[in-house]
């Protein structure tokens, strides 16, 4: 027991993606006790903002040549890896537990406890490996997700309202 808990906290790169995988099993325990899985009914606020005051703001946006705004890179990064495709805490998940799969075999095969505190910036190519891998990764989940209805979050349309 103790050589596991020694690989899983012992060079600074798994004792980081093992407190970062931890807090996402915590995260997920929370929800499915307390969050999304039980209905225990609805509380209605109505408040009513008098005098507030609505201003047209200007926006900054490339158009392409059909007046289209053309996407962002962070956009097009969380595109790549099926971002709004699939619940986001969903790909956050499965980002941080293939990280730290990784993270732990690199570290027992580079033994990266000889290096110290300076063996955290293994970390580095590892997130880099694991986004491009994620794409893959992240297929079936996706697929899943279509097959039960899942379509993203709701649209809001706010211009034209006040709040």
């Amino acid at each position: 027991m103790t050589e596991v808990i020694n690989i899983l906290f012992h060079p600074l790169p798994n004792a980081i993606m093992t407190l970062l995988t931890g807090l996402s099993l915590v995260y997920w325990l929370f929800t499915m006790l307390l969050g999304d899985g039980f209905d225990f009914g609805d509380a209605d606020v109505d408040v009513d903002f008098e005098g507030a005051d609505i201003q047209d703001v200007e926006s900054d946006t490339d158009l392409n040549a059909e007046g289209e705004a053309e996407p962002s890179f962070l956009s097009k990064a969380m595109d790549f890896i099926n971002v709004g495709k699939a619940p986001f805490m969903v790909i956050v998940t499965l980002f941080k537990f293939i990280g730290w799969m990784i993270t732990i075999a690199s570290s027992l095969l580079f033994q990266l406890g000889n290096y110290g505190w300076k063996s955290v910036f293994i970390l580095i190519p590892i997130f880099v490996l694991t986004y491009f891998l994620m794409h893959y990764v992240t297929i079936p989940v996706t697929k899943l997700y279509q097959k039960v209805g899942y379509t993203g979050e709701e649209a809001h349309e706010f211009l034209g309202r006040i709040g």
